[in-house]
């Protein structure tokens, strides 16, 4: 008998308590998503998931003692519901009637914004898929470009596995014309690497003769110093020619004069005899 009450969702258990709140957290503007699923797991444990989602409909004669059993579970979890808000949200939804319109009220309020949430994180988390699939593909293609790690057991070289290996499979004919084009690159590679180290060659010529030619003329200027030199030692001028030049007056050229005769530019003044 206690079983089969127990299984009747308007069934009120003695421990239930009006003023108790079965989830541990409220109700707020920015959590109905994760507060709904706690609720609706809480009530499911009650058997009272019922009064919230349609399923446990009130009995059509209001009088019946069927009803006001229905009624007292209802209002019970009615009360659950307010004690599991925030105080500003309770006092908001105090005078909804019933648990299925208080149900209805708070997914119009807050499902809509709930719902544009849940549209953002989907479409993160597609974005961040979309860029994890890029980068295994663009890992994939890195590994695949690394070729030192394979072997042909066929023609015994590196670089490609047997069953890609043209030798035991035969050349495909795309392959003669991409060989010659890489023959004709390394031909080209090669000219350009002879022709730059031509021009280098023909510029540390130039560099050395250009040493060269200078060091030459540096030389024949030395010597033409050396000969110049060597030219004042071996004819010396008489210095004594030139002693008190200054202040030397030639007799012959003179007259007698009884005017004097002054060398500001000398230290001492000369004249010649009066007699």
């Amino acid at each position: 008998m206690d079983a089969n009450r127990r299984r009747d969702p308007t069934y009120i258990h003695p421990s239930d308590n009006p003023g108790a709140q079965i989830v541990n957290r409220l109700l707020t503007l920015n959590n109905y998503l994760v507060w709904k699923r706690a609720i609706r797991i809480a009530l499911k444990a009650k058997n009272k998931l019922g009064f919230i989602d349609g399923s446990c409909l009130p009995p059509t004669d209001a009088s019946s003692e069927k009803y006001f059993k229905w009624s007292d579970a209802d209002s019970m979890v009615v009360s659950w519901l307010h004690h599991s808000m925030t105080k500003d949200l309770m006092e908001a939804y105090m005078f909804t009637p019933s648990a299925r319109e208080l149900w209805l009220e708070l997914e119009e309020k807050f499902g809509a914004t709930d719902k544009s949430h849940i549209y953002d994180l989907r479409k993160q988390l597609i974005q961040m898929m979309q860029v994890k699939n890029t980068y295994n593909s663009s890992s994939k293609k890195k590994d695949y470009g690394k070729k030192g790690d394979r072997f042909c057991v066929h023609c015994n070289k590196p670089g490609h596995l047997e069953e890609a290996c043209f030798k035991k499979h035969g050349y495909p004919e795309w392959f003669k014309e991409y060989k010659n084009k890489k023959t004709q690159q390394n031909t080209t590679l090669a000219a350009t690497n002879t022709t730059n180290a031509t021009e280098m060659q023909q510029k540390s010529s130039e560099s050395n003769l250009n040493s060269a030619l200078i060091a030459q003329m540096v030389q024949m200027e030395v010597q033409k110093l050396m000969k110049s030199k060597n030219t004042v030692q071996e004819s010396p001028v008489s210095t004594s020619y030139f002693a008190d030049f200054a202040g030397n007056l030639s007799n012959s050229a003179l007259k007698y004069s009884d005017n004097w005769v002054v060398d500001s530019g000398a230290s001492s003044h000369i004249i010649g005899p009066i007699e």
